[in-house]
């Protein structure tokens, strides 16, 4: 009887391993189609495939809850909670689902530590016309992503390959005649400030009274102002 008990107990534990194996491998293997990550959007759940060095690609997967997994195989490298289901301790999230819908461009994949490997840029706030942005690199010595983000909570993000320059955007109305601009350079291994451009108004709202724009730009390691006038029009 014991030795039946035991065979049983052995059996169901067997059976449990292989149901949560059978759900991973299934949660993996149902959105591995050939689907590029590029303007992915559409109906949750959802997929895609990027490629993260010349020679290995990683699936991405959107959950119905919004939970952003980023698989290779049947290991998960870095898994990101919707921000409204977020608790406060929780570090990693993504602000990307609405009415069960994928947004569009709420991540990417580039190389912006330019060591050849594709680094990971996810959307973890949004609002009518500002989407924030953390950026999280690829470590190819662990094949995983560092969960601690290069660069953090940076508005309206665009990464010039060329230039090696990330500039954000933040818009203080729809219009965009309202913002302030930050370029910054990929040197030393890091990202440092070169130029910001802030654009407000003369006289509280009124826009009729013109705007002030002002530049600043690195000079001899400092920020300094290059450029401060009033213009009628905004640019």
């Amino acid at each position: 009887m014991r030795k039946a008990t035991i065979a049983l107990i052995t059996i169901s534990i067997l059976l449990v391993i292989g149901l949560v194996g059978f759900l991973v491998i299934w949660n993996y293997l149902k959105f591995s189609v050939n689907v590029p990550c590029n303007d992915l959007s559409g109906d949750l759940p959802v997929g895609c495939q990027a490629s993260i060095t010349p020679s290995e690609a990683v699936l991405v997967t959107i959950d119905i809850d919004g939970t952003m997994r980023v698989w290779r195989n049947d290991q998960i490298l870095i898994s990101f909670i919707d921000s409204f289901a977020a608790e406060e301790e929780d570090k990693l999230i993504i602000d990307s689902v609405s009415d069960g819908k994928l947004i569009p461009d709420s991540f990417e994949f580039a190389d912006i530590n330019f060591d050849g490997n594709a680094d990971l840029k996810v959307a973890t706030s949004r609002g009518a016309y500002n989407f924030q942005y953390s950026y999280y690199l690829y470590d190819p010595q662990n094949n995983t992503f560092d969960p601690k983000p290069f660069l953090a909570d940076m508005w309206n993000t665009e990464f010039d390959k060329k230039a090696k320059t990330i500039t954000t955007l933040y818009k203080g109305r729809g219009v965009g005649d309202i913002y302030r601009e930050a370029v910054y350079l990929f040197e030393g291994g890091r990202y440092n400030l070169i130029k910001q451009i802030n654009q407000s108004f003369v006289n509280g709202e009124n826009e009729e009274a013109g705007y002030v724009h002002t530049v600043k730009e690195r000079k001899n390691g400092a920020m300094v102002v290059t450029e401060s006038k009033i213009i009628s029009e905004p640019f």
